[in-house]
């Protein structure tokens, strides 16, 4: 009984309840390829997707709000003008950063679990066959 108790003293600690509530969290990231490469369906796949795990599976569970992510969308292949306005976008940004509001996070149903375990589109989304 006593295990069952711990166990469930320590489980009250995630989301809302997190070690870091009541703080922000910001992920700032540069891309090896242009924005049109991160969408639904294109070559490297929707980037809300790929970083939703880190958003709500790392962050939000102990207890962080998320900001909308900076992104640099492939610096290497801009001008040296384009970087650094990227630059001037991304220090203006963190000089106001505490005015800033939260993003949602699509948080994990049942039905996506469900769908994710048997490779299955989400639900709404039609299932494209692969020839």
């Amino acid at each position: 009984m006593d295990m069952a108790v711990f166990g469930l003293k320590r489980l009250a600690k995630y989301y809302a309840n997190g070690a870091f509530k009541g703080k922000k969290a910001l992920l700032s990231l540069a891309t090896g390829a242009p924005e049109d490469a991160y969408f639904p369906g294109c070559f490297n796949g929707d980037i809300n997707g790929t970083l939703r795990s880190i958003h709500r599976g790392i962050l939000e569970f102990v207890g962080f709000t998320i900001l909308a992510p900076t992104i640099a969308w492939s610096p290497a292949n801009v001008s040296e003008q384009e970087r650094a306005a990227m630059l001037t976008q991304y220090e203006n940004r963190l000089r106001s950063i505490e005015n800033e509001e939260s993003i949602a996070i699509e948080t994990y149903s049942s039905d996506f679990v469900w769908r994710q375990a048997r490779s299955l589109p989400p639900a709404g989304v039609p299932s494209r066959k692969i020839a």
